[in-house]
């Protein structure tokens, strides 16, 4: 084996700084542990929808960076279910799957709502169902609405729309990003909710929770109750959609 060493000196306010950069070759034997077994994993819905039963879409890899041990476990899977009942309901199970953290993935359209789709992170531990409890949920919302485009006046528009179903029905509303205008952390989209000359919106950026406005302003003013906005991507990461006041010095949202 050998070793290269690079020193790198610099000013530091009154200082130096040292920056040192080791660069190892040679062979390194790294045998990856074999995992202790396999995991049994456990699908369940929260349906909201009003549907007596709902077929989702279901789909999922090991994450790439969680392949920390080795063995014959499935690494992927693709699979519909269909889960009858409402509330918290039983949909079925998915079994010889290689622990560790799991990217999931459910895509389901009921009556009225465009097609819900979105991803969740969950740790699969190895062992028998009877030893280990792998539980996924997946709460099915009676209506979705998707933002298709990176722009404030759409972005606006699908709260609105989230906004008035949840003050008209009892159940929630489920806003989520497109993922072809929203490819993910790897591309991120911003959106400009407010830019110069910062001209405010009477109904959209002063604040008015009970009518009249309270004083405040921000790039949106959220006045709905029961909304869930999802924007992680399909990797189950944040950092796809980035909501953007620019230089004017407002809250992004309130």
């Amino acid at each position: 084996m050998r070793v290269r060493l690079l020193l790198i000196r610099g000013a530091v306010r009154e200082g130096l700084y040292a920056l040192a950069v080791v660069a190892l070759t040679g062979a390194v034997a790294s045998a990856q542990p074999v995992c202790p077994g396999t995991a049994t994993l456990t699908v369940f819905v929260e349906n909201l929808s009003g549907t007596p039963a709902v077929a989702v879409e279901l789909d999922g890899e090991l994450a790439a960076e969680a392949a920390t041990c080795g063995g014959s476990g499935t690494t992927s899977y693709r699979e519909t279910m269909t889960c009858t009942g409402s509330g918290v309901v039983r949909c079925g199970q998915l079994a010889g799957l290689q622990p560790g953290t799991w990217v999931h993935r459910v895509s389901v359209t009921v009556p009225g709502s465009a097609t819900q789709q979105q991803a969740q992170r969950v740790v699969l531990v190895a062992g028998s169902p009877a030893e280990v409890s792998n539980a996924l949920v997946w709460t099915v919302y009676p209506q979705t609405f998707v933002v298709q485009a990176a722009s404030a006046a759409e972005l606006q528009a699908r709260l609105d729309d989230a906004t008035a179903y949840a003050r008209e029905n009892p159940g929630p509303a489920l806003v989520i990003f497109s993922a072809d205008a929203f490819p993910g952390a790897i591309a991120p989209q911003r959106i400009y909710l407010l830019q110069p000359p910062c001209s405010l919106d009477v109904t959209h950026n002063r604040c008015s929770p009970d009518g009249t406005w309270d004083g405040w302003t921000a790039g949106v003013c959220f006045l709905g109750d029961r909304i869930v906005v999802d924007a992680l991507d399909r990797s189950a990461q944040p950092g796809g959609v980035i909501l953007s006041v620019g230089t004017c010095g407002r809250q992004v949202l309130r």
